[in-house]
């Protein structure tokens, strides 16, 4: 029994048969990059983006990515509002997350993002002042696929209300770096010969 593999693919699973009658079985599988695979971006408007909190304390402008944001004030030590970016990753691997930035109604020196992933959670400070429509990077981070990983934002950024700054939500995007290897089992080819 021979097995010929041409090409393989990293990104999905693979079964692998081989005939019987010591032909050849060549299969040709199609090779996917990394380059290749999609961006996951969650906005502020689609069906991945959740806000909780009251109600009467969420603004929104026409600014930011696709013209469109929610925001609200800082409230110190204490969570109001606050919002989840929910991904429907098409698969498992490395992901660099990165958040928008509008260029208005995002004057907080101390957004805290926490990126649920695969390994944990990590908080990321980001002081949105300094940012003007802009992406900024949270870092990379393993995500299985599926909607198990998200990004959350509070308006609890230890500034006080007082201070009359704003926090704005806007679009996470997800970019996959490196997909979670996929192993391919191939039955073990032997050849003997035998003369008696």
């Amino acid at each position: 029994m021979l097995v010929i593999i041409t090409t393989v693919s990293l990104y999905a699973p693979v079964a692998v048969s081989a005939r019987s009658d010591n032909q050849a079985t060549k299969l040709d599988l199609e090779i996917v990059s990394a380059a290749d695979m999609a961006t996951i971006i969650i906005d502020d408007l689609d069906e991945g983006f959740i806000r909780h909190g009251t109600p009467q304390y969420w603004w929104e402008a026409p600014v930011g990515y696709r013209k469109h944001m929610f925001w609200t004030y800082v409230y110190g030590d204490t969570i109001d509002n606050w919002a989840e970016w929910r991904p429907d990753l098409p698969q498992c691997g490395s992901y660099q997350v990165s958040v928008f930035i509008p260029s208005q109604y995002a004057t907080t020196q101390s957004a805290k993002y926490d990126v649920y992933h695969r390994d944990g959670v990590q908080v990321v400070v980001v002081s949105q002042i300094d940012y003007s429509d802009e992406w900024v990077s949270l870092g990379t981070y393993n995500f299985d696929a599926g909607t198990e990983g998200y990004v959350r934002l509070t308006d609890a950024t230890g500034e006080e209300f007082a201070t009359g700054r704003q926090i704005g939500f806007d679009a996470v995007r997800w970019e996959l770096q490196e997909p979670c290897l996929v192993k391919i089992y191939l039955p073990l080819v032997m050849k003997t010969t035998a003369s008696i």
